[in-house]
């Protein structure tokens, strides 16, 4: 029975030649009676013969005498098994079936290896069954709502990467390309599915959201108020990703659950990242100038007061411009006679600075000259 709760126990499955009677040894048990290691393989067990005598139902007997007391149960676990141990003279009357449990596993079993191993008589196959062995009078059935159903659907693997996708890739497009704002709002969309289902379901936790939330908060004081310093932005895009991996565990699992969902954690998140990632280098360099785009992100002609230009006649790398204000890392600069959108590729750069423009795909990107 401690197979079941407990690692480190290792079982072999003995049946005896004569009677048909199966019982289970761990390795120094197997030991004493066959003289060697036993196999470290886990065949499929198939339940006994009709007629045959397999070990008798465990249940049975403990049920029968299980005491009330806690220290009672205490004391009944802890005593020693009460079959008569094997040894070199049984080795004639007993054959190898084969391994139950490995010492690194808990033991589960199906249905039929329930019935070989003497757990059950046998197994319940329709609702009709299932009322007569509980001598119930009347069964009732609740089936899984819509809402359960999806829910279950939003928490899947495949769904939770491609809404990891849809959160970057927008938040991305939203910041790249300026437009009516509508990426920004599919990427909040995107993050309240991400972590809100989660968070029904009992896995998210409130400091995951938290986790989430402030680290979105130190990428935007990274772009927006300390550019260049990467600390705000790498501590920031580090706590998000904690914070998602952290959707995936929960607080009430044991030890092996919570490594299974750490694991299956990061795989999932670090797949979402790198396929957005990979559409961010494609939008990067198609998105801007596509039929598609043109219906979200804001243009104007250029003109002589000014605006950020078309692609066509945008500056040239190299070229020097005249900050007309502050770019905290966004602001705006003068070339000639245009006046463009344009952000700093370092630190602050202060209106009335002399830039020379070292980008000019997606973004103008300039740096101070220095005097």
């Amino acid at each position: 029975m401690q197979a079941f709760v407990s690692l480190g126990i290792e079982l072999w499955l003995l049946e005896n030649t004569e009677t048909g009677q199966r019982i289970a040894v761990d390795r120094s048990e197997y030991r004493d009676i066959y003289g060697d290691e036993p196999p470290d393989t886990i065949p499929s067990i198939t339940p006994p013969a009709p007629d045959a005598a397999p070990i008798a139902p465990w249940f049975d007997a403990l049920m029968s005498g299980m005491p009330e007391a806690p220290e009672d149960i205490s004391d009944m676990v802890q005593r020693p098994s009460s079959r008569t141990r094997l040894d070199a003279a049984d080795r004639a009357e007993w054959v190898l079936i084969g391994q139950v449990v490995s010492s690194d596993r808990l033991l589960a079993l199906t249905p039929a290896e329930s019935i070989a191993y003497g757990m059950v008589p046998r197994t319940i196959a329709n609702e009709n069954e299932l009322q007569a062995f509980l001598g119930a009078a009347s069964l009732r059935t609740y089936e899984r709502s819509w809402s359960e159903s999806l829910v279950i659907f939003l928490v899947s693997w495949p769904v939770r990467i491609v809404l990891i996708i849809i959160f970057l890739v927008c938040l991305f497009v939203e910041f790249a390309f300026p437009g009516t704002g509508i990426f920004g709002v599919g990427s909040m969309a995107a993050l309240v599915v991400l972590l809100g289902a989660p968070w029904i379901v009992g896995l998210a936790q409130w400091w995951d959201i938290l986790f989430v939330l402030l680290g979105m908060a130190l990428v935007a004081v990274e772009l927006l108020l300390l550019p260049g310093t990467f600390v705000a932005g790498i501590s920031g895009a580090l706590l998000m990703l904690a914070g998602l991996v952290g959707t995936f565990v929960s607080g009430d699992m044991n030890s092996s659950e919570l490594v299974d969902g750490l694991f299956r954690g990061i795989l999932i998140v670090t797949t979402g990242l790198v396929g957005a990632v990979a559409i961010m280098w494609w939008l990067g360099r198609r998105f801007e100038h596509s039929r598609f785009a043109s219906r979200f992100i804001l243009r104007t002609d250029a003109n002589p007061v000014g605006t950020r230009g078309t692609a066509d006649d945008r500056p040239s790398i190299g070229a020097e411009a005249v900050a007309t204000t502050d770019l905290r890392p966004a602001g705006r600069i003068r070339c000639g006679d245009q006046m463009l959108d344009a952000v700093s590729s370092g630190r602050w750069i202060r209106k009335g600075a002399v830039v020379r423009i070292v980008r000019n795909d997606m973004t103008i990107e300039v740096e101070e000259v220095d005097p």
